[in-house]
């Protein structure tokens, strides 16, 4: 690769449509000269989805491999989420997105750091902020496994029966900001919160280029649930964890959990105090949740 550091030039490259990623842009241009093995392309500043992309990129053709690496402060602003944009990057920083049916709503997303290797974008190692302005989103099969189990959890802690929950599939997604970074083909994340219903919760984890899923879901018990009742006071400020497995398009709630969450809810309990009829309900009502097929 020694050779292209011999090389001066200019080049320019101008599109009347650019789509990628999930990301949409009209007409545009940048202009960019090689030197010394990199070519340093001008300022560039893009409409996307309604939003802006300012960055100014290098391609430094001299290293091995052949990297893109973007300028610290790369950034998308009030840009439009779509299905598309679920379906693309975004459901691997937030997998609770993935393959959603309807998708309304705003973000931004800046980078501290970005280098995709020419030869194999899957190696880019990439650390960044992505800022929700707020969004509803009609989940995937997927999430309507969480959001279901999320409706026991709270119907059964409040002592009613399931189909008497609030039964709204839609996530609501409030303002919030979320880390995550890209190390050896696996995007990492922390505290993205949703909202379904009466209901929040709130993922962690690492999702695999290949699509495998490594998270854990945390469903907080809301002092609503458990208000006048002397008997769950001792679930206060506590949390039902549901780890995830599987893949993206093939998701599974890992069975473990089922024991975990008797023991949790009905030990916590004041002391342990819960009724016969509340514990064989939280047994049978998640059982049967854990029993469906993907």
């Amino acid at each position: 690769a020694s050779w292209w550091s011999d090389w001066d030039a200019e080049t320019g490259l101008q599109w009347e449509r650019l789509e990628a990623y999930g990301l949409m842009a009209g007409p545009g241009k940048l202009r960019g000269r090689l030197a010394n093995g990199t070519i340093q392309v001008d300022p560039l500043t893009l409409d996307f989805n309604q939003g802006r992309l300012e960055t100014t990129p290098q391609i430094r053709l001299a290293t091995s491999p052949p990297a893109l690496v973007l300028s610290p402060g790369s950034r998308i602003s009030q840009a439009r989420i779509t299905p598309e944009l679920c379906q693309s990057w975004l459901q691997y920083i937030a997998p609770v997105l993935a393959n959603a049916t309807r998708a309304e709503g705003e973000f931004s997303l800046e980078l501290q750091r970005t280098m995709v290797p020419l030869t194999s974008a899957r190696h880019a190692n990439v650390e960044g902020m992505l800022d929700i302005h707020g969004a509803q989103i009609r989940p995937g099969p997927m999430t309507e496994q969480l959001v279901t189990l999320a409706h026991q959890i709270e119907a059964i802690v409040r002592r009613r029966p399931s189909q008497a929950a609030a039964r709204s599939n839609q996530l609501n997604i409030e303002p919030q900001q979320v880390a995550f970074a890209v190390i050896d083909e696996q995007v990492h994340h922390r505290g993205f919160r949703v909202e379904v219903g009466d209901v929040l919760m709130q993922t962690s984890g690492t999702v695999g280029m290949d699509g495998q899923l490594q998270i854990a879901v945390d469903v907080p018990i809301r002092d609503a649930w458990i208000e006048g009742d002397r008997y769950l006071s001792g679930l206060q400020g506590q949390s039902v964890r549901i780890p995830v497995r599987g893949t993206l398009s093939r998701p599974q709630l890992d069975k473990s959990a089922l024991s975990q969450i008797t023991k949790q809810m009905a030990g916590s309990a004041a002391g342990g105090l819960l009724d016969d009829a509340l514990q064989e309900g939280l047994q049978n009502g998640l059982d049967s949740l854990f029993k469906r097929k993907p």
